[in-house]
């Protein structure tokens, strides 16, 4: 007889995962909240399935600070329990440290080791400054490639993307309406970055992590 997981269940299942996440950062609640300013009471809750649990906005939050905390991990894991499980992508550095930086061995082996444990790994040199004030010039981005109906859930995020009639470029993907096209919007909106409107994706990779110049990372 096969179990079904009932609501409950599954916001259980998130809050355990969630739990696993924070171990291997070796952060305490107080410590995600001065870094990261995700509220205690808040943390908690999603980390005890109370008050609906974990969300897909609160799943956001969590994984782009366990990012500047060198933890690859992904939406999918967190929120399904499906694909490889986190990883510690220095596994040199001590936890209990809590140092402000890693410095990482190699872009090339980091990039091998990642398609080792993920299928569809992509990476992208950022080669201007459309992405600032978030993503440095000179730095490099890597993702995960999401096709077909998967691209919609990545909508909002800063992505990879593979474009008809472009070169593959890292935009913020927005919905243009239609479920088949979609607008690629640079962050920095000062400078001569154009915006692209209405053009048919064919897959997108939400960030998972960032290069910064110089092949470091920098945390809060």
């Amino acid at each position: 007889m096969v179990a079904h997981l009932t609501p409950n269940d599954i916001i259980q299942a998130r809050a355990r995962r969630l739990l696993l996440l924070r171990g291997l950062a070796g952060l305490s609640r107080d410590q995600i909240f001065s870094r990261y300013g995700i509220a205690k009471a808040t943390l908690q809750n999603w980390e005890s399935g109370r008050a609906g649990g974990l969300t897909k906005k609160g799943a956001d939050r969590v994984l782009k600070a366990y990012q500047r905390e060198h933890i690859l991990c992904t939406h999918d894991w967190l929120l399904q329990g499906v694909g490889a499980s986190p990883v510690l992508m220095d596994e040199s550095r001590d936890p209990a440290a809590h140092r402000s930086h890693a410095v990482f061995s190699g872009l090339a082996e980091d990039i091998a080791y990642l398609r080792s444990l993920y299928d569809h790994v992509v990476d992208l040199p950022i080669a201007d400054q459309s992405m600032m004030p978030d993503y440095p010039q000179s730095g490099h981005v890597v993702g995960i490639s999401h096709y077909k109906e998967q691209i919609l859930s990545s909508v909002g995020k800063d992505c990879i993307v593979h474009a008809v009639g472009h070169p593959p470029i890292f935009r913020r993907l927005l919905s243009s309406g239609d479920a088949q096209r979609f607008h690629l919007v640079p962050l920095n909106l000062s400078g001569d970055y154009p915006i692209i409107t209405d053009v048919e994706v064919l897959s997108v990779a939400p960030v998972l992590w960032v290069r910064a110049d110089a092949f470091t990372y920098h945390s809060g």
